[in-house]
């Protein structure tokens, strides 16, 4: 061992020698390794309880921020709950009404408080509720407006980025930890609720809704086809409009609507403030609450819903659609018969502004002319002859049949529709001023005992006999009875029984008595009882000739009456000469001596002023009122009247017929083809349709119009449900009102009745259109949502000189029907030089087409700036469709958008608030019923103050028809009968249809 270890020594020996010091440094080296690997590994121990420590806290603050998520979202929800509470007790009781902000603010206001506000005003309160997060209250330009720290943005989709919407964030406090008593910021909220209801629904029938095709079977049908809006294919211009009907038929939320092809996302925001898919609604009266009634159900009668409007709805069978046109050569078999409504009338309705409808004729102009003359040549008696000359207006869109005629006619042809009886008309005393014989007889009372030619003994009165039994639609028709070529001297009464005898050469004849004779040089003074009179005339359908013994005035009852007409009755004398006659039949009509006229004043302005005072059709016109007598012309000289041949026609610019008895009047001397007025040829969609019945006492159109008052409660009161059964193409339809559906969950109707009274618990509005809208490009879309066809036929002559019958259809857009059910009756449109359907035809058409690019936007814009003028003097939104209408703004709307500019009032094409709200009635409503709403919620740190966690969703709820509390009322009971004082509270429920919590690409 001693040798091995000195061994080496010696080879470290070596080293030394080499370099002194060697072994030396080589045995540090070793121990410097050893240091630094040890502080490495303490150092990588040191990294990695450091990383494990910063993985921890990583750890602990991704914990904290999923538990400040989670409670950002809690506030979230929260705020939702709060949300739909307060629209609970806002909008949930079905007498309220729902609009947004900027229909009231206007100023400064509107810039410092967003315009997408939502507010509800309930039925009990004058207080609007605005539905937004803190105390807000109306009136807003009263609110102070916060601080920018402490509101909230929520606009998104559902708003335009030059419209930021903000909702007033509210703090949640927590107490302090211990016994501290005060509480620190951990919290806070903000929510809104949007409108959906004043935007424009997105896909809606395009066919008009009163209006409908006939199936195989005969019974009117709706043919129901989708397309998108005119605005939004603007704005998604490679969407063609046939692939746009099929996908917007399966999209139901606004992000759908946004995935579809084209639309970019400048394009989607800025349209979807405008435009919803979401929208639906009940069928619920926001005035009295409750639900509305379907008139379509015969046995329905109420204090508004009598006799009168339930014989007025079912007064006509059934007639084509409008759009198939009308060939004025054919077959009238829809004509309106008029015994229908006197057997279901009777007596002419006495209450002033009750609602009647007697479907008959009006007297545009009326002459009696009356003669005196003397028979020597037979009974040597005295006698009146008489000619009753008239031109009445049938002023429906339908023809007017007078079927109630005797079988065998007037002396063989037409048929008696109504007997004229004269009532007031003055007595004259008959003195011989050579003789001093003298009689006395009255025009209104002739002697019954004597027989004579007419229908009876006395009184002045004639029939009114028509050659074919028929009225066209809108003529007037020229009548003289009796006919000048069966009876051209016209009809006779005795005024006296007491003979004179005539005397050739002047001498007093032998037989003479008590100075009864006459001569030709003798005078002969007809002397008046009295110069001024009042003259009635009576009209009474005619129901077989007066029996001899009865008064004519003891006929029947009057369907139409003009009362105590001033006459002035003048004396005038004769020569002996001018007064006898050889023979009766030897006096003819240039012989009349006093006539009796008047004119129903019809030019341009007499109709506008007549039309807005009172209705034409009035039953009764009592001239003792002056507002009566203006719309007449009447003749005071009854002289002056006789030697007058030209009273008829040639003053007529409007009423006119030169030819009488007859319809075959051709060229400029035709009737005037003027039609107002329609009757329901089927079952109507629109309640609009009443505007045609008329009302005692008010002017026409009155119902839908400011003269309409408490009447126009029947737009919140009623509906049409379209009900009727039809089998097309195999398949069974129950609704053919496209405005309407049946609602999820309602029972199968085909095992009740479609049309009760009280199927509006099971339908919902699909396409509901809020009043209150405040969006112009949301009116010209709902205006603009109509397309139509019409088509009408026509003879055209060829090159080759050969008459041919042609077809021709035109493509309307946004028309609006003044006469729905019998516009094929009338001629297609002419167009003005803008393309506008109003110009040539406009008396006959019975349609406006309004131009897309101009007339619409100028009255969608007209009618923004009218809403909220009306609605900001109220200071409050309108709580009914009645309360809408009585401001006259679509009145207003119309006349600044300068749509009748050049346009006759009376004419069709003239446009009125009656037809706009007759073309939105069926889907118009003045509440919501489906609602956006945004939540928004946050965690702040305790000390900082400062958010550490935010959340936003978007809910959509509906209101349904359960009540809040449906275990304890059922949803058709009336709010009157709710037992639950939840119910009579909250109303009906709302829920949550759609949920979604929004990210960052929604804001």
């Amino acid at each position: 061992m001693k040798k091995e270890r000195r061994r080496v020594m010696i080879v470290q020996c070596r080293h030394r020698a080499e370099a002194p010091g060697c072994c030396l440094a080589y045995g540090s080296r070793r121990r410097g390794f050893a240091v630094v690997f040890a502080l490495m590994l303490m150092s990588l121990t040191v990294l990695l309880l450091i990383s494990l420590l910063f993985l921890a806290r990583l750890d602990l603050e991704a914990g904290i921020m999923v538990r400040r998520l989670q409670e950002a979202r809690g506030n979230a929800i929260f705020a939702l709950e709060e949300a739909i509470a307060a629209l609970q007790e806002a909008a949930g009781r079905d007498a309220s009404v729902t609009a947004r902000a900027d229909l009231l603010l206007e100023g400064g206001a509107a810039e410092m408080i967003p315009h997408a506000w939502t507010g509800g005003l309930r039925s009990d309160e004058e207080r609007v509720r605005w539905l937004v997060s803190g105390s807000v209250t109306s009136p807003l330009e009263d609110w102070p407006v916060p601080d920018p720290e402490e509101r909230v943005r929520l606009d998104g989709i559902n708003s335009a980025p030059a419209d930021p919407l903000w909702a007033p964030r509210v703090a949640i406090r927590t107490p302090r930890s211990g016994e501290d008593p005060t509480t620190v910021e951990t919290g806070g909220y903000a929510w809104w609720v949007g409108d959906e209801g004043v935007k424009a629904p997105v896909g809606v029938g395009a066919v008009p809704f009163e209006v409908a095709d006939t199936g195989s079977h005969g019974v009117p049908v709706m043919r129901q086809q989708m397309r998108i809006f005119s605005t939004l294919s603007s704005l998604w211009p490679d969407f063609s409009r046939s692939a746009a009907g099929r996908l917007l038929e399966r999209v139901r939320t606004v992000r759908q609507a946004a995935l579809l092809p084209g639309v970019d996302t400048l394009a989607r925001r800025r349209s979807a403030g405008h435009y919803s898919v979401l929208s639906r609604a009940l069928l619920t009266d926001p005035a009295r609450g409750g639900w509305r009634v379907n008139l379509e159900d015969s046995d329905y009668t109420d204090a508004w819903i009598g006799e009168a409007v339930r014989g007025w709805l079912d007064s006509a069978a059934a007639m084509r659609r409008p759009a198939e046109g009308f060939d004025r050569g054919a077959h009238y078999p829809e004509a309106l018969r008029l015994e229908r409504s006197q057997a279901a009338f009777g007596a002419l309705p006495q209450a002033s502004g009750s609602p009647w409808h007697a479907p008959l004729p009006v007297i545009t102009e009326l002459k009696l002319s009356v003669g005196f003359f003397h028979t020597h040549g037979s009974d040597r008696r005295h006698r009146a002859r008489f000619h009753v000359e008239a031109e009445l207006w049938n002023p429906y869109g339908v023809p007017m049949e007078m079927s109630a005629g005797d079988p065998h006619g007037y002396r063989g042809t037409g048929a008696r529709g109504f007997i004229m009886v004269w009532d007031g008309l003055p007595a004259y005393t008959v003195e011989n001023l050579d003789t001093g014989a003298s009689f006395r007889f009255d025009m209104s009372a002739f002697d019954s005992s004597l027989r004579t030619n007419t229908v009876s003994n006395s009184m002045i009165h004639t029939w009114v006999v028509f050659r074919d039994g028929l009225l066209l639609p809108g003529e007037t028709y020229h009548l003289l009875e009796p006919d000048p070529i069966l009876q051209e001297e016209g009809l006779q009464r005795r005024i006296s029984d007491t003979p004179w005898l005539w005397s050739e050469d002047g001498g007093e004849p032998a037989a003479a008595e008590a100075g009864n004779w006459l001569a030709p040089d003798h005078v002969i003074r007809f002397t008046p009882d009295q110069q001024a009179h009042r003259v009635t005339v009576f009209v009474f359908p005619f129901q077989g000739v007066i029996p001899r013994a009865v008064h004519p005035l003891d006929y029947g009852e009057p369907v139409y009456v003009l009362r105590d007409i001033p006459y002035r009755a003048e004396a005038f004398e004769l020569f002996g000469s001018e007064y006898t006659r050889r023979f009766s039949l030897e006096y003819s009509p240039a012989d009349y001596r006093v006539a009796w006229y008047l004119r129903l004043l019809d030019d341009d302005e007499s109709l506008e002023r007549l039309m807005t005072r009172r209705d034409p059709r009035e039953p009764v016109w009592d001239f003792n009122d002056p507002r009566v007598a203006e719309f007449y012309d009447i003749e005071p000289d009854p002289r002056a009247t006789v030697m007058r041949e030209d009273y008829f026609s040639s003053l007529d610019p409007t009423f006119f017929d030169n030819r009488v008895n007859s319809h075959e009047n051709t060229g400029s001397a035709r009737y005037g083809d003027l039609r107002l007025f329609d009757v329901p040829a089927v079952a109507p969609l629109s309640i609009g349709t009443l505007r045609h019945m008329p009302r005692l006492g008010k002017p026409a159109y009155s119902i839908g119009s400011v003269d309409g008052g408490a009447w126009n409660g029947v737009f919140d009161r009623y509906f049409f449900a379209g009900s009727t059964r039809y089998e097309p193409d195999g398949k069974t339809s129950r609704l053919w009102n496209p405005r309407l559906r049946v609602a999820p969950g309602s029972p199968d109707l085909d095992r009740g009745n479609p049309a009760a009274a009280t199927v509006a618990p099971w339908l919902e509005i699909a396409t509901p259109f809020n009043l209150h809208a405040t969006s112009t490009k949301a009116w010209e879309a709902v205006l603009d949502s109509v397309l139509e066809h019409w088509r009408m036929s026509g003879t055209v002559v060829g090159a080759d000189g050969v008459p041919e019958r042609r077809h021709f259809e035109e493509r309307l857009i946004a028309p609006v029907f003044r006469r729905p059910f019998s516009a094929h009756f009338g001629n297609g449109l002419s167009h003005d030089s803008d393309g506008n359907g109003v110009i040539g035809s406009s008396k006959t058409q019975g349609v406006r087409s309004l131009d897309r690019s101009g007339t619409v936007q100028a009255l969608a814009d007209a009618i923004v700036r009218s809403l909220q003028s009306a609605a900001r003097q109220r200071r409050q939104p309108f709580r009914s469709i009645e309360a809408f209408l009585g401001s006259g703004l679509l009145e207003m709307a119309i006349a600044d958008s300068g749509l009748n500019a050049g346009i006759p009032y009376h004419v069709p094409t003239h446009l009125n608030q009656g037809d706009l709200i007759a073309l939105l009635a069926p889907f118009a409503t003045v509440r919501s019923d489906v609602f956006v709403i945004r939540a928004y919620g946050e965690t702040t740190h305790p000390i900082t103050g400062k958010a550490t966690g935010r959340a936003m969703c978007e809910a959509v709820v509906q209101r349904i028809p359960e009540y809040v509390a449906p275990d304890f009322d059922a949803r058709t009971i009336p709010p009157s009968e709710l037992s639950d004082p939840r119910n009579r509270a909250l109303g009906r429920r709302f829920v949550v249809t759609r949920f979604r919590w929004l990210g960052p690409e929604d804001l």
